[in-house]
């Protein structure tokens, strides 16, 4: 079984009486309902009464090895850098990125300090092997059902 972000006795009951097979179909039609997102009139508690009839067939893959990727924390690692420095390169280096370096020209970095931060950005990042859920793609035919308040 593939990993999930919440421990089984943990999650609630999918709504509705839906298995976990029919909230992938949702999920589906919710990343294709994004597109639409534009076109729908701001409102609170706007009524809905929506009947669909949902057919086709789902393709689930199975589980797959991955890599999680954590790169370093910018904060921290700057704290670092700033506190190998004495107090008036401090504030110079800081002054530098507010003010000189603020529209992040990379074209007028020192060469050798992009490769030394980039080496070390690769150093502090951690990579964890781990596995992901396979993709769920769907085939799907939907019908809305005319209802008494459809809009």
């Amino acid at each position: 079984m593939s990993k999930t972000k919440t421990p089984l006795a943990e999650r609630k009951a999918p709504p509705g009486g839906l298995t976990p097979f029919d909230l992938q179909v949702v999920r589906i039609l919710a990343k294709d309902a994004d597109d639409w997102r534009c076109d729908v009139v701001p409102g609170m508690a706007q009524p809905l009464d929506l009947l669909l009839r949902i057919q086709g067939t789902l393709d689930v893959g199975g589980d797959q090895p991955s890599t999680k990727t954590e790169k370093p924390d910018l904060e921290l690692t700057l704290a670092i850098v700033l506190n190998e420095l004495g107090p008036k390169t401090r504030r110079a280096v800081y002054d530098a990125l507010l003010i000189k370096y603020a529209s992040a020209d990379v074209s007028k970095l020192d060469a050798e300090a992009t490769v030394l931060a980039k080496e070390v950005v690769k150093s502090l990042t951690i990579k964890t092997p781990t596995t992901r859920a396979g993709n769920v793609v769907g085939h799907l035919i939907v019908t809305k059902i005319p209802g008494p308040k459809t809009r």
